[in-house]
């Protein structure tokens, strides 16, 4: 998938190298009207990257943005494999760890922009580098949205936290994606495993994946199916639900409980192609206009100029007023960026690699905990709670561990992943054995 990312991405950009040289040959233009041609990488949708080049357009029309849609990971990939030959001038994305992540590697070009009038602290976030390698230029909250029509036909209410999300009750109403596809997935569970702990929080992860019927490979697939009414439930980043509701879509949408607010940003690449196009394209989103278009029906992110909230609907987020997002909680970035990678082959050996017998563990030890609720039988309820030990199953591997550097080294390998999802696996099948076990005592 990545390999195939690559090569459509390096196609692009030579269809427009064709394109321009084509266009120069046929109409000289005045060195002072002069097309440029912005490259810019972006795991953004197209429904908003496409009006951010509508407004840029009339701002520099002497610009033009090439924008070509990468997942964050393969981005990070794609920006490391040609760091010596670049062809890409900006990044621009939602994930804190990627951009630490390109620092840390040098492929990123320090770039002081005009941020006047804008705090570098909100709500306890550090809004850009201290060394002014990616910029700040809106805030992203992780929380749930719903389908206000779905969950009132299903007679369900609307979740509270994230440990309704891992209730029975949304058994088969939960939508997720996988974290290792996902940087918005990836957000969400490490805010699990730092507001709940290491091991409760890999238990509520279990347990809200287990409510759902399919793992999405794609952050927007979540929401467009909470839309649409294919899931009830979604996890999602802020924007995603909140364009939906201001488009009247039936959807409403709820932060985490601690809230976590962090910086979507945007950077230059070292050795860009075009430094003043990209510097222009980086103090745009930061200006006023910038800011502005935040507010979009299509975008609605949460801006981080102060007075863009002049600007806001009543009911806007706003992180300079109201409790909900002025106390949020102190996400650590340099932590998740420390064991990313641990988190996501976590998942994917318990869970993603294992998700048609991890499904159909769950449904069985559903069928029969409801069941339960109607029948006492204590056989079935003790065989119930051992199928429950045997699906809850983790890999010993501590919260300690995963802020160790020497077990990071060690231990985020492909033969890890494939150990522990080898034993994910039988502790799958014990427990659909048991739960079967406990459903024809029922009978």
């Amino acid at each position: 998938m990545i390999i195939r990312a690559i090569n459509i991405f390096r196609l692009f950009v030579l269809l427009v190298g064709i394109l321009l040289i084509t266009e120069s040959t046929v109409e000289a233009e005045p060195a002072s009207k002069k097309t440029e041609s912005l490259m810019i990488v972006t795991p953004f949708p197209r429904f908003i990257t496409q009006e951010y080049q509508a407004v840029f357009k009339r701002h520099y029309p002497e610009i033009e943005l090439n924008i070509v849609k990468m997942g964050s990971n393969e981005a990070i990939e794609q920006l490391l494999k040609d760091r010596d030959e670049n062809i890409t001038d900006i990044f621009w994305a939602s994930s804190p760890e990627s951009f630490k992540k390109l620092k840390s590697e040098g492929v990123l070009q320090a770039y002081k922009a005009n941020t006047r009038g804008i705090p570098k602290i909100i709500s306890g976030v550090q809004i850009s580098d201290k060394e002014n390698c990616y910029t700040g230029y809106a805030l992203s909250g992780y929380g749930f949205m719903w389908n206000t029509r779905y969950l009132k036909i299903k007679g369900l209410p609307i979740p509270e936290n994230w440990e309704s999300l891992g209730d029975p009750m949304y058994y088969g109403h939960v939508g997720m994606s996988t974290p290792t596809l996902s940087s918005t997935t990836h957000v969400a569970v490490e805010t699990i495993l730092q507001t709940r702990g290491w091991k409760k929080g890999w238990s509520l992860v279990k347990k809200i994946a287990s409510n759902t019927t399919k793992l999405s490979k794609r952050s927007f697939h979540v929401p467009q199916r909470v839309q649409q009414g294919e899931h009830g439930i979604g996890v999602v980043i802020d924007y995603y639900a909140l364009a939906s509701k201001a488009q009247h879509n039936p959807v409403d949408f709820s932060y985490s409980s601690p809230a976590v607010l962090l910086p979507a940003s945007v950077a230059m690449i070292k050795n860009a192609p075009h430094p003043k196009a990209a510097q222009a394209f980086i103090d745009f989103l930061v200006s006023s206009d910038g800011q502005t278009l935040l507010l979009d029906k299509k975008i609605r992110r949460i801006p981080i100029l102060p007075s863009t909230f002049d600007e806001a609907p009543k009911d806007y987020p706003n992180p300079y007023q109201g409790e909900k997002l002025a106390e949020t909680f102190d996400f650590d970035i340099a932590l998740s960026t420390k064991r990313y990678q641990l988190v996501d082959l976590l998942f994917d050996a318990i869970i993603s690699n294992n998700f048609d017998s991890f499904k159909v563990a769950s449904e069985k030890i559903h069928k029969l905990e409801m069941l339960l609720k109607k029948q006492n039988n204590e056989v079935a309820s003790l065989l119930l709670e051992q199928a429950k030990k045997e699906f809850m199953w983790f890999p010993d591997v501590t919260e300690q561990q995963s802020k160790n550097d020497s077990f990071l080294a060690n231990h985020s390998s492909i033969n890890d992943v494939k150990t522990w999802a080898a034993t994910a696996k039988q502790q799958n099948l014990n427990a659909i054995a048991l739960a079967e076990k406990g459903l024809k005592t029922m009978e």
